[in-house]
C-alpha cells in the first residue's frame, strides 16, 4: 500500500466550500485503512491569508461532529498546486482560473461535482451544473443546503478514491 493520494480542494475564498469539503472527507477517511495515504486540503483562488471561516460554515459542520473553529484560509499557490494529485474546485469556473494561473494543473484538475459523475454520456441536454453552490452571504438555509449537496459528492468521491487507491496498492 505505497501509493499516496494528495488532494486539494479550491473555492474562491477557502472559508465556505473548500473547507467543508475538506473537513467531510478527512471525516469519511477516520475510520479507513487507508486513512494514513490521504491527505487532504484546500485553498482559495483569492482567498486571503489566515482568515477564519465563515460562522454558518462551523456551524453547519459542528451539526455534523466536524470542528471548522481552527480552519485559516489558504490562498493557492504553485507549491500547493506542485502538492496536489488531484485538484478538485467548487465550479467549472473555479477549473478555468486554476489551468490558466497553473497550466501544470491540467489534467488533474477537476470540478467536484464533474470528477464524481458515474458517465459524463448521461448528461442531460440542458446540462446540470457542475457548479457547488455558493453559500457565502447566505443564510444558515443556504450554508445547510450547500453542506448537503457536499455531504452527497463527498460521499462518492470517497468511494471513487478507495477504488484507485485499492487499485494501485
Amino acid at each position: 500500500m505505497g501509493h499516496r493520494m494528495n488532494i486539494l480542494f479550491v473555492c474562491t475564498g477557502n472559508t465556505c466550500r473548500s473547507p467543508m469539503a475538506e473537513h467531510l472527507l478527512k471525516k469519511k477517511f477516520e475510520a479507513d485503512p487507508y486513512e494514513s495515504l490521504v491527505q487532504v486540503r484546500s485553498a482559495g483562488i483569492s482567498a486571503m491569508q489566515a482568515a477564519a471561516a465563515s460562522a454558518h460554515a462551523i456551524e453547519v459542520l459542528k451539526q455534523r461532529n466536524i470542528r471548522l473553529d481552527s480552519h485559516q484560509s489558504t490562498p493557492v499557490d504553485a507549491r500547493l498546486v506542485e502538492w496536489a494529485d488531484m485538484i478538485l474546485t467548487m465550479t467549472m469556473s473555479h477549473k478555468h482560473i486554476l489551468v490558466s494561473q497553473y497550466p501544470e494543473s491540467s489534467g488533474k484538475a477537476f470540478a467536484l461535482l464533474e470528477y464524481i459523475q458515474e458517465d459524463p454520456q448521461q448528461m442531460p441536454a440542458n446540462g446540470w451544473s457542475m457548479d457547488v453552490s455558493d453559500p457565502y452571504g447566505g443564510d444558515r438555509e443556504r450554508y445547510e443546503a450547500c453542506a448537503d449537496q457536499l455531504e452527497r459528492a463527498i460521499e462518492r468521491l470517497y468511494v471513487k478514491i478507495q477504488e484507485q487507491l485499492h487499485r494501485s496498492s
